[in-house]
């Protein structure tokens, strides 16, 4: 089966609230999959007995009834315990243990425990004999996450399951996959013995994938989970996309004005060899590389940054590094600026912008550092400008910036 149909999720919820409540409940879900110790799954109406007790072997039982023609398709089926006996003699201020026996056969063993939090699903799996028969819970994992890394590379978390001993992840650009299906899905595809936290690589772009994980025990595997949804993206990186050709560059483009409110494209500076700058401005953008060799001062000529000049004097224009969105999604932006510490006694403003709203806005003294870490949920055509003016003083000189935005 794929995921776990509504009606589970719901049961689950009504059991947790019947805890927090400390209110017995009258009927409690159950889910499970029938199969042949072959593994052939039972298609068809099948009578199935259920009974609790509190004790995991022998005992007398405290709750019981039978459902005839359960219906079974791919050897899934569900129930609901207690339709035709209710529960609400069961206090459920203890371990229980359920037993279950298909057709009238013997019970089946081991029972499986019933904890505060319900199992999403079970593995039935009987022989010829019902007498052979045997039950094991297989939980399945929960809290699945996917979060994007970057360049095509997803990173897929989930809640581990006691006594899994490895997971089977799924994942396809069409939703609904599972270990049944993976293969007809839309670049459907399987990963065998994974571990929690895993990572995806080598995903396109831009195209929004599925994931679904199962656990796997010596018993057989669990049903998929329920499913995540991620849009894999491009990782930006201002220093590694620098173009010392291009202005704008891509979703890049480097300029001056009033951070938030105006924004003038930088031109290619004869000056300086790489340099994107308005002399007459005194702003200029470029690779700790270039020429000048480093960012006003040696201690900020580090890797992964661009160096950045606010105009100084009577000027005062914002150096502005500025970035389009090219797809509707959150994106995770994060550096560090650091305030050159070589030159002059004055300081630096730092600002973020996404279009006319200030996210960020801070104050650097000479050799300062500032590092920021924030997500925003940007549209297609949304600007994050980041912005340094030399805060008034006439002397801006150049800063080290870095930033990553995926």
């Amino acid at each position: 089966m794929n995921m776990r149909p509504l009606s589970v999720v719901f049961v689950c919820l009504l059991w947790a609230a019947a805890t927090l409540h400390a209110a017995p409940p009258a009927t409690l879900g159950y889910q499970g999959r029938l199969s042949t110790l072959q593994g052939v799954r039972v298609n068809g109406p099948t009578d199935l007995q259920f009974r609790i007790y509190d004790v995991a072997t022998g005992g007398t039982p405290l709750w019981e009834e039978s459902q005839g023609g359960v219906v079974v398709a791919d050897g899934i089926f569900t129930v609901i315990l207690g339709k035709t006996n209710a529960l609400t003699g069961l206090a459920f201020d203890k371990p229980y243990y359920l037993g279950v026996a298909i057709n009238g056969g013997n019970e089946m063993t081991p029972r499986m425990e019933m904890s505060s939090a319900p199992y999403a699903m079970n593995t039935v799996k009987q022989s010829t004999s019902a007498a052979d028969a045997y039950v094991k819970a297989i939980t399945t994992p929960e809290n699945v996450t996917v979060t994007s890394m970057g360049s095509g590379d997803v990173k897929v978390t989930w809640d581990p399951v006691k006594g899994a001993t490895s997971y089977n992840l799924y994942l396809a650009t069409q939703s609904g996959v599972n270990a049944s299906n993976y293969a007809s899905k839309t670049n459907g595809r399987m990963i065998t013995g994974v571990t929690t936290p895993y990572t995806v690589t080598g995903l396109t772009t831009g195209s929004q994938y599925y994931f679904a994980v199962a656990s796997v025990t010596p018993v057989g595997e669990s049903l998929a989970s329920l499913e995540s949804t991620v849009t894999p993206g491009k990782k930006y990186d201002v220093a590694a996309d620098f173009s010392a050709t291009l202005n704008p560059n891509g979703a890049w483009s480097y300029g001056a004005g009033v951070t938030g409110s105006s924004f003038t494209l930088n031109y290619l500076s004869d000056g300086f060899s790489g340099a994107w700058g308005q002399g007459s401005m005194g702003v200029w953008t470029f690779l700790p590389t270039g020429d000048p060799k480093s960012c006003g001062g040696s201690d900020l000529d580090i890797n992964n940054t661009i160096c950045v000049r606010p105009a100084g004097n009577t000027n005062h224009s914002d150096n502005i590094v500025r970035w389009i969105s090219p797809a509707p999604a959150s994106y995770h932006i994060t550096g560090k600026i650091i305030r050159e510490s070589n030159y002059y006694s004055d300081g630096i403003n730092f600002m973020i912008y996404h279009n006319s709203t200030q996210k960020v806005s801070q104050h650097l003294a000479p050799g300062g550092q500032y590092s920021f870490d924030l997500t925003l949920t940007a549209q297609v055509g949304d600007v994050v400008l980041f912005g340094v003016n030399d805060s008034g003083w006439g002397n801006g000189d150049s800063q080290s910036i870095s930033i990553t935005i995926e």
